[in-house]
């Protein structure tokens, strides 16, 4: 939930506050339970299945399992998966007031998020460690995609922004940027042929 936060704030910060995107997660979430309700009171449980988005990367054979047998319909259990996005608020300090916010805390934990209650000192600390966590992550990336790793297709270097700091942080980054680039342009071209063909 706040990895989802993070990631619209990293890229839409330009035009809307940390407090509207907050607002957009939680009227999200909401919407969701409404009609996940709706849903049940219908008896229509089976008609849906809930996973997360940390189900979907750390629990992914499982996870697809479950979807496929819900639309019944096999899946491409090769697709990539990165952790990237797992864990990215921690290395976001704009994030971090979510923590504090009533109303975002006991959300998440509707959903099975909890997030810790620390001192000021030990988050500075959190977000070195997850700082250094997220380069490796990037580079690691940057080399998969590189070594054809990563489906021309998959659209995983086109939706992140590489946040890599420090001199090496900086020439790790320019190097998972134009890797990550190139597979963006790539991507582009091919979805524009694609288009172009069913018209």
């Amino acid at each position: 939930m706040t990895n989802g936060a993070t990631s619209l704030y990293e890229r839409f910060s330009s035009h809307y506050s940390l407090n509207d995107v907050r607002d957009v997660v939680l009227s999200n979430l909401e919407n969701t339970s409404v009609f996940l309700k709706k849903l049940t009171d219908r008896g229509l449980d089976d008609s849906y299945i809930q996973y997360t988005f940390d189900d979907l990367i750390l629990r992914h054979p499982e996870t697809v399992r479950r979807i496929e047998k819900l639309i019944e319909a096999p899946l491409n259990r090769a697709s990539y998966m990165s952790r990237l996005s797992l864990g990215k608020w921690r290395s976001s300090p704009a994030a971090y007031p979510l923590l504090h916010d009533p109303e975002f805390r006991r959300v998440g934990e509707r959903f099975g998020y909890r997030y810790p209650r620390l001192a000021r000192p030990m988050w500075v600390w959190v977000r070195k460690m997850n700082e250094y966590k997220r380069m490796y992550q990037e580079l690691r990336l940057a080399v998969d995609t590189a070594a054809g790793k990563v489906d021309a297709y998959n659209l995983i270097n086109a939706k992140h922004s590489f946040v890599s700091k420090g001199l090496v942080g900086r020439v790790c980054g320019k190097l998972t940027y134009t890797i990550a680039n190139r597979h963006k342009l790539r991507l582009r071209y091919l979805l524009k042929r694609h288009n172009a063909r069913q018209v």
